[in-house]
């Protein structure tokens, strides 16, 4: 649908004029452009004292009525969607400081709220998570060493409780390594090769065995 500006006379469409309820269309007579332009012309001639006095007016009504205002935000942005997110995106590429600092302030001062919403996405996400570290580790192989090794110089404990839970994870599985790690002190070697046949052997013999040891334990 389209209208005429009463002033430029050029017929537009009705998303270039600005809304009035009490208007029969429910649209202004002018054009966006051509009451910016009047606006413009008007403001110019304002003296610093009135163009103040108005900015404080509109600020008192703003807090007075957040709703409307609110609601008058949604409609615009939901009317010019592609537009404002254009603008969004372009402000936020020519002011990547001033974003960076506030979202950095805005994290410091919501820490438990913010954390709370990562972890709930991540939990929602954890295939996109787990996809998206296992392409970082891939392309940043020698940050992850790095990183690796710092972390382990600092938490000599944890990787300490590290070693002990995977050594009993390999004991109670029974896998290639704990069972070489058997021929190795069986040999008295500090290194052995074993072929893939002798160690299926030997896990099935400790697994006998150990049903053997369980069974006498039951009985005693």
């Amino acid at each position: 649908m389209v209208k005429v500006c009463s002033s430029c006379k050029e017929e537009k469409p009705f998303e270039l004029f600005r809304r009035l309820s009490r208007s029969k269309d429910g649209y202004t007579g002018r054009c966006k452009a051509c009451i910016g332009i009047k606006d413009k012309q008007y403001n110019a001639v304002l003296s610093d004292e009135t163009r103040n006095r108005r900015k404080d007016q509109i600020r008192v009504w703003r807090v007075k009525n957040p709703e409307k205002v609110n609601k008058a935000g949604r409609d615009y942005y939901a009317r010019n969607k592609e537009a404002e997110l254009a603008r969004i995106k372009k402000w936020r590429e020519e002011n990547k400081n001033r974003v960076s600092e506030t979202s950095r302030k805005w994290r410091e001062e919501n820490k438990e709220y913010f954390y709370a919403k990562v972890e709930a996405w991540r939990l929602q996400n954890m295939e996109r998570v787990a996809a998206k570290h296992r392409e970082w580790t891939k392309n940043n192989p020698t940050k992850v060493k790095e990183w690796t090794k710092k972390w382990r110089s600092e938490n000599p404990d944890k990787v300490k409780a590290m070693h002990k839970r995977a050594q009993v994870k390999r004991v109670e599985n029974l896998t290639d390594k704990y069972i070489n790690d058997l021929f190795k002190k069986q040999a008295g070697v500090a290194s052995i090769k074993v072929s893939p046949e002798l160690i299926a052997a030997k896990r099935h013999y400790v697994t006998i065995k150990r049903k053997l040891e369980n069974l006498n334990e039951k009985h005693n």
